[in-house]
């Protein structure tokens, strides 16, 4: 496949949640600034996205 610009093909927003709101055996994935998914019962968005860490320290090192 051949790259592609993202253009204007969608929004930038910020979630309001943070680790502090990870549960353990949560029902959903929770992708916060670590390489590690953790748990939580509630969720923000309902679609497709890319995520980046919010801090921008992990631009391009953390992948889910």
């Amino acid at each position: 496949m051949g790259e592609k610009e993202l253009g204007l093909s969608g929004e930038v927003k910020t979630g309001s949640k943070d680790t502090q709101n990870k549960v353990d055996d949560g029902k959903y994935p929770f992708f916060v600034r670590s390489n590690t998914i953790e748990k939580i019962n509630s969720y923000s968005y309902d679609g497709e996205a890319i995520l980046t860490s919010g801090d921008g320290a992990g631009v391009g090192k953390i992948f889910h």
